[in-house]
């Protein structure tokens, strides 16, 4: 707020201003910690490689796509996980009918049916 809005300007402004600056001081406050969970979470992921008693010696990947932090946001994550289970539900069912199909050409071709 300037010198002339506070002087010669609204008095009410005052209360509007103040409100204004607590909620860009939650905003931050919020990014900060999403920031931290960041952190702790490579961190946690990157844990093996520091424990030379531990038999897995390779990190754990890093997250694909951030943390969702509004609902719309949750609920896309969401729709889009269900979509990948499909697609990867599919291509293991594919592979599965290729190999049982396979097993079958490889049958005639020998004379044995069964």
């Amino acid at each position: 707020m300037t010198y002339h809005e506070y002087w010669d300007g609204d008095a009410t402004m005052v209360k509007y201003f103040r409100e204004a600056e607590e909620l860009k001081r939650e905003r931050r406050n919020s990014e900060l910690w999403l920031q931290a969970a960041y952190f702790y979470e490579a961190l946690l992921d990157a844990s093996p490689v520091f424990n030379p008693l531990s038999k897995k010696n390779k990190p754990f990947p890093f997250r694909s796509e951030p943390i969702p932090i509004t609902t719309r946001g949750s609920r896309e994550q969401e729709e889009r996980s269900k979509k990948k289970r499909l697609e990867n539900g599919k291509e293991a069912m594919r592979a599965m009918m290729a190999a049982i199909n396979a097993r079958f050409k490889e049958k005639k071709k020998g004379g044995e049916v069964e």
